[in-house]
C-alpha cells in the first residue's frame, strides 16, 4: 500500500517552539485529515489534562502517536512522550548503547537510532543531528510502512507487533532506558502479517459460523477466535 504524508507546522521561521496549544491544534488537524500515525519530534512543558484527553481521543479513533522521549539525560518525564497512549522513543548510538542525552523513565516504550542522523535543516540543507527527535521518526516510519500492508489491522495490533519484536537491550525484559528494546522493522512486519492472516481466517470462519450455528453460539465462538488473533499478534 502507499503512504501519504501530512506536515503540521508548529515552529516559527527560526525553528523555535510554539505554545503547546498550537501543537495540540496540529494534532487535532492531523486526526481530522485522517492520519494513522503522528510523529512528534518535540517536547517540553508538563502534563496537561487537555493533552492527555487529546491522545486518548487519537487512540480511540485508531491513531498511533509517537514522540521523542527527551534529551535531558535524566529520569524526568517529557511531554508529549510521557502521556498515556503515546509511544515514547529513546535514542541509541551505532553500538546499540543508550545515548547519554536520552531520557530514561517508565514511559519509554522503544528505542531507535538517534546519534548523528542525517536530517533536513534550516537553510535548505542537511545536517548530522543527534537527539530523541531523530529516533522518533524511525519508529513512525516503520509503523507507516508495516501498517500500509495491513489496512484492516488495528492500532493496538500494530503497536503490539512493534514492541513485542523489538531487540531486547539492557536488563532482560522491558527497562526504563530502552523500553521494549531496539526497533526491528522486519520482525514487526512479519508479526503483523501473521495477525493479518489470522484476521482473514477469522472473518471467513465467522461467516461460516453464522451459517452453521445459532446466533449465540456463533458469537461465543467468534469471541474465542478474537482471542486467538491476539495470541498470533504477540
Amino acid at each position: 500500500g502507499g503512504i501519504c504524508y501530512l506536515i503540521g507546522r508548529v515552529f516559527d521561521d527560526a525553528g523555535n517552539g510554539q505554545y503547546f496549544s498550537r501543537v495540540f491544534q496540529a494534532i487535532d488537524w492531523a486526526i481530522d485529515e485522517g492520519a494513522d500515525v503522528i510523529n512528534m519530534s518535540l517536547g517540553g512543558g508538563g502534563f496537561t489534562a487537555t493533552g492527555q484527553k487529546l491522545f486518548y481521543k487519537a487512540h480511540t479513533l485508531g491513531v498511533l502517536s509517537v514522540a521523542a522521549a527527551g534529551n535531558d539525560g535524566s529520569t524526568s518525564k517529557n511531554y508529549p512522550a510521557s502521556y498515556d497512549k503515546v509511544i515514547s522513543v529513546a535514542a541509541v548510538d551505532d553500538t546499540k548503547k543508550r545515548a547519554s542525552f536520552s531520557q530514561s523513565n517508565n514511559y519509554v516504550d522503544i528505542a531507535a537510532a538517534g546519534v548523528r542522523i542525517a536530517s533536513t535543516y534550516l537553510g535548505d540543507r542537511y545536517a548530522y543531528l543527534s537527539g530523541t527527535s531523530m529516533a522518533a521518526p524511525h519508529v513512525t516510519g516503520a509503523i507507516a510502512k508495516i501498517w500500509s500492508t495491513c489496512g484492516t489491522c488495528s492500532n493496538d495490533q500494530v503497536e503490539q507487533c512493534l514492541l513485542s519484536t523489538a531487540e531486547d537491550l539492557g536488563p532482560v525484559g522491558r527497562d526504563n532506558e530502552y523500553g521494549a528494546g531496539l526497533l526491528q522493522t522486519q520482525n514487526a512486519y512479519d508479526c503483523l502479517m501473521r495477525a493479518a492472516v489470522a484476521l482473514r481466517q477469522a472473518l471467513f470462519d465467522t461467516e461460516h459460523l453464522a451459517q452453521c450455528y445459532s446466533v449465540d453460539d456463533a458469537q461465543r465462538l467468534a469471541h474465542q477466535l478474537s482471542q486467538l488473533i491476539s495470541e498470533h499478534s504477540s
